[in-house]
């Protein structure tokens, strides 16, 4: 096993103390901090908080940002950028066991905001700071649910999987947690910053999702016509399907019937049998 990755492993375990707000989390675990990307953060962690104004219990800050040893991690949610030398691009953004904070490797992020916004021509525009602010609101469910936030890299052909584990779960509820707060920031108007945010947000997920479709039918057409498990099935145990989790957050934010079509389509993919012996390796999420 890559040693980043089992490092990141251990440290899931380890988790951090949420009694010891001054401590340096990421210092503690041994991972090297970077400055790198500090702007993107600070304007998404800007946005996530203007979506949580109607709340009072959690802010995001930047670790950097972090002067008083007497700030509470019950009201700040740290970010911490870490140094690639220190952790695997699989861990993009995470959180800790009991540790009340975010672990973001912001290199590995851009790359993956690249991806989904400019790998294909005439994709729709995503804001990164918009992508990151709902990822930030996605990982405070998992602070508030009190679960870790891990990604489990599929090693197998055969980990394409339709199977609900509890860790499917966890990233489910974490999602709907994030819906919640966009949708109730989206009906808010007595707070114009967190409604406008609400709304560059949806917009986002909207052309991300519309994004995702896309480079699948260039990519994998073929995969697409006949429902291969290589894109419609979950690519290892952790995490549900990432286009079925777009599709599914941008049909409960605009519920219109194209929404609702797409999302209903690519699941019944998904229910479609595949024949036993089709072994397909999954396009790396």
């Amino acid at each position: 096993m890559n040693s980043r990755i089992l490092l990141f492993a251990l440290l899931s375990l380890a988790g951090c103390t949420a009694d010891k707000a001054s401590e340096n989390s990421a210092e503690r675990l041994g991972l090297q901090e970077t400055t790198y990307g500090r702007q993107l953060i600070e304007d998404s962690a800007a946005k996530a908080n203007n979506i949580l104004g109607f709340r009072d219990t959690h802010r995001f800050v930047g670790s950097w940002q972090l002067t008083s040893p007497s700030e509470s991690k019950t009201e700040f949610v740290p970010v911490y950028l870490i140094s690639p030398e220190s952790v695997s691009a699989v861990y993009s953004i995470m959180v800790p066991n009991n540790c009340g904070c975010v672990f973001i490797q912001p290199k590995a992020l851009e790359a993956w905001i690249a991806r989904y916004s400019t790998s294909v021509p005439h994709m729709l525009s995503v804001t990164p700071s918009d992508i990151v602010a709902f990822m930030l609101l996605h990982e405070l469910g998992h602070v508030e649910h009190s679960d870790p936030g891990e990604f489990e890299a599929a090693k197998e052909p055969n980990s394409l999987n339709l199977d609900e584990t509890e860790q499917k779960t966890r990233e489910e509820q974490a999602d709907n947690f994030a819906l919640d707060l966009l949708t109730a920031a989206s009906t808010d108007m007595d707070s114009l910053d967190g409604w406008l945010e609400a709304q560059s947000m949806q917009l986002a997920l909207a052309n991300l999702s519309w994004n995702l479709s896309a480079i699948r039918l260039l990519d994998n057409f073929g995969a697409s016509v006949l429902c291969s498990r290589a894109v419609f099935q979950d690519a290892g145990y952790s995490h549900p399907n990432f286009e079925l989790r777009m599709l599914y957050a941008n049909d409960r934010l605009t519920k219109s019937p194209e929404s609702h079509q797409l999302f209903a389509s690519f699941e019944a993919c998904r229910a479609k049998p595949q024949p036993l012996n089709l072994l397909e390796v999954p396009s790396e999420p």
